[in-house]
């Protein structure tokens, strides 16, 4: 009977392991999908090269995400829910975000104050890298809202030392036209944000805080490498892609949730200028349709032009026949001899501190330089 017996035993054992699985996985699946979903939120921000380094990087960044799939696939479908329970521990602790079951997947919770791996991270009552400021527009403010990643919410810099603050302080200070009391550029960049998050961004969080211009990054997370991760983790977590376009993004390129990281940015990369293209003319129409001005940045990471021409292939090519004004800095590093004293180390171009100085001088004398432009940002 000893056979039997502990062969029971052991089915009652596996049974009650099984209950405590299946929540244990739905919970995984609820907070974060799969840890192949999480993987590319983790890559971030992290102290090494990260997300935004250049393509070159990325290969082995996303070798490690296949390796890393194949691994959990071979352990099963819990195995691998289970690990993303674990990923999005790390993905709080690390990149501080706040988990979202929407499009969006995540962003910064109000009232942040933490030190991370670049420097200090601290967000006022509304969940924006700023100074306090209020939903509802002050009379005589002309207010911007700049949308981006971590190139624009400060990595690098601390509090009140990324070239968005530095920027709008500048504009006060010297240039604010006749009429205009103060200038105001609100900051709703997030770290990671890809062209798709902040375009629902700036449809739904943006209207009300009623602003007369909106700011658009484009950064290297629109290079081939790069641009796709946002639409990947929701594919792969099974998620609503929102938008009508996306979904037949998808069905044309023949995605499944169960295809690796790998697999996925294959299909993808023939619907990469379609898909930016189409972020930003729905965009365009949104701001258009309010009122508002809009002006894309075209902002690189510390490095001499041609080292990132690779993190800006095909840009000229999305914005072609768009009919939007274009702020491009891409030149803005060029010809500064010590790169790595603007930079937040040598494996992170970020810029630190004097980086985003360097790049607020040369926004406020592109602007300068440019009248038309000026007049969108500053207004009068």
């Amino acid at each position: 009977m000893t056979g039997p017996r502990t062969t029971l035993i052991s089915i009652a054992a596996l049974l009650a392991l099984g209950l405590w699985y299946q929540p244990a996985g739905t919970w995984a699946v609820r907070h974060g999908a799969s840890g192949r979903v999480l993987a590319p939120l983790l890559a971030c921000w992290r102290t090494g090269p990260n997300d935004e380094d250049r393509a070159t990087t990325v290969r082995g960044y996303y070798q490690g995400l296949l390796d890393g799939s194949a691994a959990a696939a071979r352990g099963g479908f819990l195995s691998m829910e289970l690990e993303a329970a674990e990923f999005w521990r790390q993905v709080e602790r690390v990149f501080h975000a706040r988990h979202r079951d929407d499009f969006l997947l995540y962003d910064l919770p109000p009232d942040l104050d933490v030190v991370g791996p670049t420097g200090r991270v601290r967000t006022n009552a509304l969940g924006l890298c700023d100074d306090p400021c209020t939903v509802e527009k002050p009379p005589g403010v002309r207010r911007a809202v700049l949308l981006g990643s971590s190139l624009s919410r400060g990595c690098g810099a601390g509090p009140g030392a990324c070239y968005e603050a530095l920027l709008e302080r500048r504009l006060n200070a010297a240039h604010r036209p006749e009429g205009v009391e103060r200038i105001e550029i609100l900051n709703f960049a997030v770290d990671g944000y890809r062209s798709t998050q902040m375009l629902a961004c700036a449809q739904d969080r943006c209207p009300e805080f009623e602003p007369d211009v909106y700011l658009w990054e484009v950064s290297s997370l629109y290079s081939p490498s790069m641009w796709s991760t946002h639409l990947i983790a929701l594919v792969q977590a099974g998620a609503d892609l929102r938008y009508p376009l996306l979904e037949q993004v998808a069905a044309d390129a023949g995605v499944s949730r169960y295809d690796t990281p790998a697999a996925l940015m294959a299909k993808l990369a023939p619907q990469r200028v379609r898909v930016q293209r189409w972020v930003l003319e729905t965009l365009r129409d949104h701001v258009r349709a309010s009122g508002a001005e809009l002006v894309v940045l075209i902002l690189p990471q510390v490095g001499e032009p041609e080292e990132l021409a690779s993190d800006f292939a095909g840009v000229d090519e999305i914005l072609a026949g768009l009919d939007l004004s274009v702020l491009d800095l891409r030149g803005a590093f060029a010809g500064v001899a010590e790169l790595d004293a603007l930079r937040v180390s040598p494996s992170d171009h970020h810029p630190n501190e004097a980086g985003h100085r360097l790049l607020s001088e040369r926004i406020e004398a592109a602007l300068l330089a440019d009248p038309e432009l000026f007049g969108l940002l500053a207004g009068g």
